[in-house]
């Protein structure tokens, strides 16, 4: 049976050099790509290993002071959320994970020398917590997401090449001067429920983006924003039309400088676009075994060979 999905709003700043029409924005989406190998094992970047991520050293430091719980979380708890909200995306998907590598690959930005970032720094998603005076684009949000793509043709979770560019690492740089909490009993101020931030921050490292902001560019199957639609596996965005009319529960429609509520359930919405990006057909895996060397080998290539720009995206505002 096909998979099910509602409207949803893919990166816009991939337009697919059309920018003044968003009708074809879905033949320009990144995603990360179905390579076999792990970046710890083997220095591929890619869903072989699962998207593999790690905390910066001083972020439970950073952050721990900010919380407004009556007794502070440690940093098992921090990491714990973390782990939890990233398992909500790969939730019965069968190859779309998440891999800790916290004490095999250390967090790193990008150095500001750095001539191609879009190689990839650190881990695949990397989480800090910063201050606006040191990381500015962060300043009066909770949190800001930086993706790095290549623009080359991404291997799908459906075992076909998909139209747009790969997704080779990502920034989650949550402020280290927003305040947050983990009991959910304390919704309803000013701070940000950090569970359901970092929920929504994953969403953008998948390439998910604010529906609320961007309804021009939200895709549906007709004008209701509230019913299912059969997602093509072979053909992810055959059905798909632009559509106004969005899922205001959405974790993903949230708006810039937003308090971030409590939100533990992921929609039809989000995972609509989880589905688009990263479809799934029976039968379809990750290449194993004996044949990783050569597909390792035939990536490296065609890597090679395809690349002819990439470029930093740093429209995923993360709102509070």
């Amino acid at each position: 049976m096909p998979e099910q999905a509602i409207a949803f709003v893919t990166d816009p700043s991939l337009t697919n050099l059309t920018p003044h029409d968003p009708s074809d924005d879905l033949a320009a989406a990144a995603r990360w790509s179905n390579v076999p190998g792990s970046l710890a094992l083997h220095g591929v970047r890619g869903l072989g290993g699962g998207i593999e991520y790690a905390l910066a050293a001083d972020f439970c430091a950073a952050l721990i002071p900010r919380f407004i719980d009556t007794r502070r979380p440690s940093c098992a708890q921090l990491e714990e959320a973390l782990r939890r909200a990233m398992e909500r995306w790969a939730g019965a998907h069968p190859i779309l994970r998440f891999t800790g590598v916290n004490g095999r690959i250390a967090a790193q930005l990008p150095p500001a020398e750095a001539r191609e970032p879009w190689q990839g720094f650190g881990a695949e998603i990397d989480f800090f917590a910063l201050d606006p005076e040191v990381y500015p684009k962060v300043g009066g949000l909770g949190a800001w997401t930086v993706p790095y793509v290549l623009f080359i043709t991404p291997l799908g979770t459906n075992g076909r090449m998909l139209p747009g560019s790969t997704i080779t690492s990502v920034d989650i740089i949550f402020n280290a001067r927003s305040c947050y909490y983990l009991d959910p009993g304390l919704a309803g101020g000013r701070c940000n429920h950090f569970e359901s931030l970092a929920l929504h921050e994953v969403g953008h490292a998948l390439d998910l983006h604010h529906p609320s902001q961007h309804r021009a560019r939200n895709f549906d199957s007709d004008a209701n924003p509230l019913n299912a639609i059969p997602i093509d596996c072979q053909d992810p965005s055959r059905g798909l039309r632009l559509s106004p009319l969005i899922e205001e529960r959405a974790v993903m429609n949230r708006g810039l400088g937003e308090p971030m509520p409590v939100i533990f359930a992921l929609t039809n919405d989000d995972l609509g676009g989880r589905n688009f990006h990263y479809p799934i057909c029976p039968g379809a895996r990750t290449p194993a075994g004996r044949a990783l060397a050569g597909a390792l080998s035939r990536t490296l290539r065609g890597i090679a060979a395809h690349l002819v720009a990439a470029t930093r995206l740093t429209r995923l505002f993360l709102f509070r």
